[in-house]
């Protein structure tokens, strides 16, 4: 079974679109290594999408005010909060894996999430920024990287690949641990 890459966004929306985008890239680039699909779900209409992969690279857009346009970020999937909806449609990560384990569903076991700094993700029909275009370019490389890493590992290893200097820098702003850095 190979890993998927799943590209989140709205290429309608801006700078939104980089999950999306960067899909695309890494498909046309690992044609025959990743199984890659993008989609503007959100929620838990994505357990489609991520259910019956044993690994799984998210790749979508953030935006925390914290760190320069175009920063490449990569999140710990254990250490991201629940979020507190109105609604199924606005749950993350971790509700889905609940719901998953409740159901007996086959959720992904190794889990990677890479997101890139946005300014802004509403703007109808604009472009991609430059400085979001070109971090797609470090993030199909974090993607090599990573599968590269799950390749290596013995069965049951899930050890990540940690970047401490920016898990320090983010640690005292907010409660997600932030890994990875802005290779540029």
């Amino acid at each position: 079974m190979l890993p998927r890459v799943l590209g989140l966004g709205n290429e309608l929306l801006g700078d939104d679109a980089v999950g999306v985008i960067a899909a695309r890239q890494i498909k046309h680039e690992l044609t025959d290594q990743v199984d890659v699909a993008e989609t503007s779900v959100y929620g838990l209409g994505l357990l489609d999408v991520v259910l019956g992969c044993r690994q799984l690279i998210i790749i979508d857009a953030i935006r925390t005010g914290t760190c320069p346009i175009g920063t490449m970020i990569q999140l710990d999937p254990e250490t991201l909060d629940r979020v507190v909806a109105p609604s199924p449609h606005y749950s993350g990560i971790p509700e889905m894996r609940a719901l998953a384990r409740a159901l007996d569903l086959d959720f992904p076991e190794q889990l990677a999430i890479l997101a890139v700094e946005i300014s802004d993700g509403e703007c109808f029909g604009a472009p991609l920024s430059e400085p979001v275009r070109a971090a797609i370019d470090q993030v199909v490389n974090r993607v090599k990287t990573q599968l590269v890493q799950w390749r290596s590992q013995k069965p049951g290893d899930t050890t990540a690949v940690d970047c401490p200097e920016i898990g320090e820098m983010f640690a005292n702003q907010v409660k997600t641990e932030w890994r990875c850095t802005n290779e540029g």
